[in-house]
């Protein structure tokens, strides 16, 4: 079972913070900027998959004998 931070795949939270480090190389001029809509949108990840009601309608049920999925 693939590991998630803020309800999404850790591959999708890497390249997120890749692209967010490319940027700053590329863009200094801008940090400011671009830490703030990284938080942003990692405060807004947060929220989403630590809420109960987004975390049911989007949670599988596990197979029979498979472990529960860790959110």
């Amino acid at each position: 079972m693939p590991e998630t931070y803020f309800g999404m795949p850790a591959q999708a939270v890497a390249i997120l913070l890749i692209v967010f480090g490319v940027l700053v190389l590329v863009f200094p001029a801008i940090l400011h900027w671009l830490v703030g809509i990284l938080l942003l949108v990692l405060g807004i990840l947060m929220l989403v998959s630590g809420t109960t009601a987004w975390g049911s309608i989007w949670s599988r049920t596990p197979a029979p004998g498979e472990p529960p999925r860790r959110v």
